[in-house]
């Protein structure tokens, strides 16, 4: 049964680059953050370098490594669960009330900020870390403790263009500004195990088969000459949900000069959750 997903990548990708561009992107809806208490004096450390692990995962594994830390997409940790992990390395900001509930499918951010960060000249960490956090199988007016609710994005906020690119998707690509050639593309897709489609649709089914109606290449991108070549794939293994996920990848790249710009996860054509024998998207 085919359906669309609900939301857009270009929204996404116009968002990125609204961040890394001095042209005026107008409105944009944002997560509001929890107000920050002063900041404590911390050494300024930013060598970063991607690890072994990140250069020899795959896309299906849904791993990014933000700073020094690889982390998991996709709906495998638990609140309580990353908390314990993230403790002693990074500080909470606010929106993580571990005693409190969920509402039905009401979904939450939590911020954190690493313990031993580079802070800019005017005290603001080079980045900080959102867990985006949900019950998405809860029925309305069903209660979650917030620490089983299910962490399906972990994502980051970069206020530092220094550790802009120190951010790392499966293969070791930088997700801006990616390093890689536009030949190459092909060939990161194809090493996944996926293979080319001159469509304008993805379609994909991760039931049982794992059958991927692969990567494309579209020009639906936020900018004047710009497109993407684009891949859906299915998670490695069942998420906490007792599901394989849906992980939705783009690089962008300059129409003209065939110069990539960025490479991105991105959540608003994934899915984590309650997906039918097949998904797919149209550009």
């Amino acid at each position: 049964m085919y359906h669309s997903l609900k939301k857009h990548a270009i929204t996404a990708f116009s968002l990125l680059f609204c961040l890394i561009s001095a042209a005026s992107c107008g409105e944009k809806e944002a997560v509001i953050k929890p107000e920050k208490e002063k900041l404590k004096p911390r050494p300024k450390l930013a060598e970063y370098a991607p690890t072994d692990e990140i250069k020899n995962a795959s896309l299906s594994s849904g791993l990014i490594q933000i700073g020094n830390d690889v982390f998991r997409n996709g709906g495998y940790y638990t609140v309580g669960q990353l908390m314990k992990e993230l403790e002693g390395k990074y500080e909470l900001q606010g929106g993580i009330d571990i005693d409190g509930v969920l509402v039905g499918d009401e979904e939450k951010v939590g911020i954190y900020l690493p313990v031993d960060v580079q802070i800019s000249d005017e005290g603001i960490p080079a980045y900080d870390i959102a867990l985006y956090y949900s019950n998405m199988k809860a029925e309305d007016g069903e209660k979650t403790p917030v620490k089983d609710a299910i962490v399906y994005k972990i994502s980051y906020d970069v206020f530092d263009y220094d550790v802009f690119d120190e951010i790392w998707h499966p293969g070791a690509i930088k997700a801006f500004p990616a390093e890689i050639e536009f030949s190459e593309i092909a060939d990161v897709y194809e090493k996944n195990g996926l293979k080319k489609v001159d469509s304008e649709s993805l379609f994909i089914d991760c039931s049982e088969s794992h059958e991927y109606n692969v990567y494309t290449e579209n020009n639906n991108y936020a900018g004047k000459n710009k497109s993407a070549a684009s891949a859906m794939i299915c998670g490695s293994e069942k998420n906490l949900y007792g599901v394989y996920p849906i992980f939705y990848y783009e690089f962008a790249y300059e129409e003209d000069s065939k110069k990539v710009l960025s490479f991105q996860w991105d959540d608003v054509f994934s899915t984590f959750y309650d997906y039918d024998e097949k998904v797919g998207t149209a550009f």
